[in-house]
């Protein structure tokens, strides 16, 4: 985990947030934020898959 960054490992309901969970061979892979001061508060997330046409919600 980089230096002042936070890593999501578990999901709401419990389960190990590796992004690579299930692929074979894969290296763990985690999401990982830094807060900011004086900004909103991370309240959602999503992953997006571009290679289906998926866009980011406006």
């Amino acid at each position: 985990t980089p230096v002042d960054f936070e890593r999501i490992e578990t999901t709401p309901s419990g389960y190990l947030a590796n992004l690579n969970h299930g692929s074979i061979r894969s290296t763990a892979c985690f999401v990982c934020f830094k807060r900011g001061y004086h900004k909103p508060p991370l309240i959602d997330l999503g992953i997006l898959d571009e290679s289906r046409g998926e866009k980011p919600c406006s």
